[in-house]
């Protein structure tokens, strides 16, 4: 799900956002480190993913001191735009290794 926040940020890095902002929450992205299991617990309690994902790349941006960025984190998007382009993703990661794999043999 990561990979959709720097996607609709690098979109967005267009006018929107500023690049400072946009770099930052790409940047909070590639190193976010989040436990899967307490990740999938959070997300059933609060009804999506998406939901402490979001919540977590805030507080990274808060604690890395850009502000500005927090508010931008998740903007213009619905929890289900994130899940649906996730699933997009992770469908087009899974028949890439497939082909290769079919490809090999």
């Amino acid at each position: 799900m990561t990979n959709n926040e720097i996607i609709i940020n690098q979109a967005i890095a267009h006018g929107i956002y500023t690049k400072a902002e946009a770099q930052a929450i790409v940047a909070a992205c590639d190193s976010l480190q989040m436990d899967a299991a307490a990740l999938t617990e959070d997300g059933r309690r609060r009804g999506a993913m998406a939901v402490p994902l979001v919540a977590a790349l805030r507080q990274a941006l808060q604690s890395a001191g850009q502000a500005d960025a927090v508010r931008r984190v998740h903007y213009g998007a619905t929890t289900q735009d994130i899940m649906d382009t996730a699933q997009a993703l992770m469908t087009r990661h899974a028949l890439r290794e497939l082909l290769a794999q079919v490809q090999a043999s």
